[in-house]
């Protein structure tokens, strides 16, 4: 049986991969590697030696595809908050909200929408829900 804090967190787990399943739609519409690859080659030439990932749509949609699978595999260690699931959860939230705030910031910067920019809202919204979930106690199991 699912505690209620188990419950919270698998659901709050879920509702973040969903978010980010939907700010890689809204990234694949709207040309965010077009942007990427424009940006990656103006750093690379400010600052020859520095290794960044240049992806081609395949590689992009594969690695996304791969990390997408493997977040929804975690999906029943969050409910039944096995093992380290928290500190995975904190280190999710963290990551999506660090996303979320540089596509936002980012059209702020640029003066435009840089792709990804609709869905930033909801990435921010489930990164926040689940650190909090992650980070509320779990209350003890009687055995």
């Amino acid at each position: 049986m699912l505690s209620e804090s188990g419950k919270r967190l698998g659901n709050a787990w879920l509702y973040l991969t969903a978010a980010l399943i939907l700010h890689v739609l809204d990234e694949a519409i709207h040309n965010f590697l077009d942007v990427y690859l424009e940006t990656v080659f103006a750093i690379s030439a400010k600052l020859p030696g520095l290794p960044l990932p240049i992806f081609t749509v395949s590689s992009w949609i594969t690695m996304l595809v791969v990390l997408t699978a493997f977040l929804l595999l975690l999906a029943p260690f969050a409910y039944r908050e096995q093992g380290p699931i928290r500190l995975y959860a904190k280190v999710f939230a963290v990551i999506m909200l660090l996303n979320g705030l540089v596509h936002l910031l980012g059209s702020v910067v640029f003066n435009r929408l840089l792709p990804g920019i609709y869905s930033s809202p909801l990435l921010l919204l489930f990164a926040l829900l689940l650190f909090r979930r992650a980070a509320a106690r779990a209350p003890l199991q009687s055995t």
